[in-house]
């Protein structure tokens, strides 16, 4: 599994590997100037979708302070990943939403079941990350479709109804979030 640590060591080892191979079989040192930077940048600057978040049923999220630090609230929560964006209903009240209004828009999720989060013992920092930016979801004719996403993944028990009426009731918001 390719992690943040794995991706770093790497994008820098292996450009630093080819200078140091063209200098040990003789190349002229200008040969190693036409290392084509902007290739490997274009390369890594997309960011790589895990797969489990394609199967998971959780992820762990966390807004980012103004200061780039974690916040403390953090917490499991259900989610849907829809068109390349990843959707979560929340109370309009709730941290994750207040966030947000608060222009924290940036967050960090942990994608996997580790339990709740206050019991996990951060276990679930070990677990695939990505970095999102977040916003109050208003589009009202996309809503059926996410909606129904959370019914297809979580089954047709209770929340579903009730995202939908305190949807409606302007007592639930849904968030939207993409990848960095």
């Amino acid at each position: 599994m390719l992690n943040r640590r794995k991706f770093t060591i790497a994008s820098t080892t292996i450009p630093l590997s080819m200078v140091l191979t063209r200098s040990l079989f003789g190349q002229a040192e200008e040969a190693t100037a036409d290392v084509d930077v902007a290739d490997s940048e274009e390369e890594t600057s997309e960011t790589e979708i895990p797969e489990e978040l394609e199967t998971a049923k959780l992820i762990y999220l966390t807004p980012i302070k103004t200061d780039g630090e974690e916040s403390k609230c953090q917490g499991e929560v259900w989610f849907v990943y829809l068109d390349s964006k990843l959707y979560v209903t929340t109370a309009t009240d709730a941290w994750r939403a207040e966030a947000i209004r608060k222009d924290l828009k940036d967050a960090r999720i942990w994608i996997g079941d580790y339990g709740v989060w206050t019991r996990a013992e951060e276990k679930y920092k070990e677990g695939p990350e990505l970095m999102l930016e977040g916003s109050i979801f208003d589009d009202e004719d996309k809503l059926p479709e996410i909606l129904e996403a959370f019914t297809e993944k979580y089954g047709t028990g209770r929340y579903p109804r009730v995202f939908k009426e305190e949807i409606e009731e302007e007592k639930r918001v849904v968030l939207e979030y993409e990848v960095k």
